[in-house]
C-alpha cells in the first residue's frame, strides 16, 4: 500500500519505464505555465511526448504524457541549455529518490523528488548549470554541495522496509518475498472517496474500488487524475464553505442587531413614563429648560429647550408610540432572520457531508459567479415580477449604483433633508410605472435614511438622467433636477428583510 508516489520503489519502476520509453528522444523545450509544474517536450522522428514534473509536497511525481498541448499564454521557457540534446539513458541515482535523464554528451537533467527538496537541475561534469527553482542559489555549485548524496546500504533492513513502505511490509511480512513481488509487480489503484493508494500486488479491500493498469506510468497518470479531482473537490468545498461562513456571520450579526432593537423597544415604557411625569409636573417646567429632575424617584428627563412642556411630553409619547408599533415588525424580521440563519447552518452541514463532485462544483461555480457580480454590493428588493429596487450601502456603493448601474430612465430616489442611501427603481423598458411601485421605492429610500423612524417622510425622485455628479464632488454626492416629492412611511416590502 503506497499513498505517496515519490516512494522509492515507485520511482525505481518509473525510471525503468522512462528508460525504455524516451531513450533516443531529443529535448525540444522545457516550459512552466503554472506554479510547481514543469513540462519537458521531446521528439523522435514524428513522435512527440511530454514529461510532467510536479513538486508539491505529498503530490510529487515525474511521469510521461504522450499527448499534451502547452498553453500559448502565460508560459515561461527555462533550462534552455538542454534543448536539442538527445536522451541516452534514464536511471535512479545513488539508490535514492533522484531520477536522472542523461544526454549523449554526459550532461543530465536531475530530478529531486524528496519532499521539501523537490527541484530539477541541469548538470554538466558535476556542476549545476541551472535549475527550475532557486536557480541563483545553486548555479555554478558542485552537485554534491546542492544535493547531499548518501551511500547505499543494501544490508540495512530498516531502509529496505522503509523503501517498500511499512504498510506493504505489514501485509507481506517477509522482506525476501516482498522483493520477489516487486521484481514482477502488478499495478493496482484503490479508491474510496478521497482515500487513494496504489499497490504492486493485489489487496483485499472490499470497500474500495479497484483498478489495474498495464504499467507504472498508466498507474501514475490515473493516480494523478484522482488526486486532482480530490484537490479540485476540496477547493470547491472550501470555496462554498467560505461563502456560507460569510453569510452565516452576516446572519448572526443581523440577529444580534434585531435582538438589540427589541431590547431597546422593550425599554420604551420609559418614554411613556417621561411623558406622564412631565404632564404631572407641567407647572414646574418652562420652555427653555433642558432637563427636569425628580430626585425622590431618581428620574432625570432630558428636554428640548425650543419646545414647551406640553410639546416635550408629546415628543416622548410619540417616541413611545413609534417604538411600540414596530415590535411586531421587528419580531417577524427576527424570526425570518433566525430561520435564514438556521438554513445556512444546514447548508454548511450539507456541503461538509457532500461527496458528489459534480453537484459541489456547480455550487462552487454559482458562488464564484455571485462573488464576481459587482451588483451584489447593493441591497435588492423585488416590488413587482419585473421591477426591482436597488439601494447603495455606503458612499462608494452609492456612487457605483448611480453612476454605473443605473439606466437613464430608471427612477432615482433620495430623502429630502436627511442623509441616506441612493435608491434606484430599475424600470427596464417600461415607460409607465404604477404609482404604488414608486411609493414602495420611496418607502425603501426613507427606510435607509436618517429619517427611518419618521412617520411621514418627504422623498424626492426623478429620472436618473437628471442626477448629476459634478467635478470635485465628494464620494456619494450628487445634485438632482426636475424632482418630484412624495410623502411616505419608511418601510420595506412585505416578506423582504434588511440585508
Amino acid at each position: 500500500m503506497i499513498s505517496r508516489i515519490n516512494n522509492f520503489y515507485v520511482l525505481e519502476k518509473e525510471s525503468e519505464f522512462l528508460n525504455r520509453s524516451i531513450k533516443g528522444y531529443t529535448v525540444e523545450k522545457i516550459a512552466t505555465f503554472e506554479k510547481n509544474r514543469l513540462h519537458i517536450s521531446c521528439a523522435k522522428d514524428d513522435n512527440e511526448i511530454v514529461l510532467e514534473f510536479n513538486i508539491e509536497n505529498d503530490f510529487t511525481y515525474l511521469l510521461l504524457r504522450e499527448s499534451f498541448i502547452l498553453p500559448s499564454k502565460n508560459t515561461a521557457y527555462i533550462l534552455e541549455e538542454c534543448c536539442g540534446k538527445k536522451i541516452s539513458m534514464v536511471s535512479l541515482v545513488n539508490d535514492d529518490r533522484l531520477i536522472s535523464i542523461f544526454f549523449e554528451d554526459n550532461s543530465c537533467l536531475l530530478f529531486n523528488l524528496i519532499n521539501h527538496k523537490q527541484n530539477c537541475f541541469y548538470v554538466e561534469t558535476g556542476i549545476v548549470i541551472s535549475a527550475y527553482k532557486n536557480a541563483k542559489d545553486v548555479e555554478g555549485k558542485k552537485l554534491s554541495e546542492v544535493i547531499q548524496m548518501q551511500a547505499a546500504d543494501a544490508n540495512d533492513e530498516r531502509k529496505e522496509i522503509s523503501k517498500f513502505g511499512k504498510d506493504a511490509f505489514e501485509i507481506v511480512n517477509d522482506l525476501g518475498k516482498l522483493k520477489e513481488i516487486y521484481n514482477a509487480p502488478k499495478y493496482f489503484l484503490y479508491k474510496k472517496n478521497e482515500n487513494i493508494f496504489i499497490s504492486f500486488f493485489g489487496i483485499e479491500k472490499p470497500d474500495y474500488e479497484k483498478y489495474e493498469y498495464e504499467n507504472i506510468n498508466e498507474l501514475l497518470i490515473n493516480w494523478v487524475k484522482c488526486r486532482y479531482k480530490e484537490k479540485n473537490f476540496g477547493e470547491a468545498k472550501g470555496e462554498i464553505l467560505s461563502a456560507l461562513a460569510k453569510k452565516l456571520r452576516q446572519a448572526e450579526k443581523n440577529v444580534l442587531s434585531l435582538k438589540t432593537q427589541l431590547q431597546n423597544i422593550n425599554e420604551s415604557h420609559k418614554y411613556k413614563l417621561y411623558g406622564d411625569k412631565i404632564l404631572e409636573n407641567i407647572w414646574k417646567i418652562k420652555k427653555g429648560d433642558t432637563v427636569f429632575e425628580i430626585p425622590k424617584e431618581n428620574i432625570s428627563i432630558k428636554l428640548k429647550e425650543q419646545l414647551s412642556p406640553q410639546e416635550n411630553a408629546n415628543n416622548y409619547f410619540e417616541r413611545y408610540k413609534k417604538q411600540k408599533g414596530s415590535v411586531a415588525l421587528i419580531e417577524k424580521k427576527l424570526a425570518d432572520t433566525e430561520a435564514a440563519k438556521m438554513k445556512i447552518e444546514e447548508e454548511i452541514e450539507s456541503v461538509k457531508n457532500n461527496e458528489d463532485f459534480k453537484n459541489l462544483r456547480k455550487l462552487a461555480m454559482k458562488e464564484e459567479k455571485v462573488r464576481a457580480d459587482e451588483t451584489n454590493k447593493f441591497r435588492k428588493f423585488k416590488v413587482d415580477t419585473d421591477l426591482e429596487v436597488w439601494v447603495g450601502k455606503d458612499s462608494a456603493t452609492n456612487d457605483l449604483l448611480t453612476m454605473k448601474y443605473s439606466a437613464q430612465n430608471d427612477l432615482w430616489f433620495h430623502v429630502r433633508g436627511f442623509s441616506g442611501s441612493h435608491t434606484v427603481l430599475k424600470t427596464g423598458n417600461k415607460k409607465e410605472i404604477d404609482k404604488k411601485f414608486i411609493l414602495s421605492a420611496a418607502s425603501i429610500a426613507a427606510y435607509y435614511s436618517k429619517a427611518r423612524n419618521g412617520g411621514n417622510v418627504p422623498v424626492a425622485y426623478t429620472e436618473r438622467k437628471y442626477v448629476k455628479k459634478k467635478k470635485g464632488f465628494k464620494e456619494g454626492s450628487v445634485i438632482m433636477e426636475k424632482e418630484k416629492v412624495i410623502f411616505v412611511k419608511p418601510g420595506l416590502p412585505e416578506n423582504q428583510n434588511d440585508s
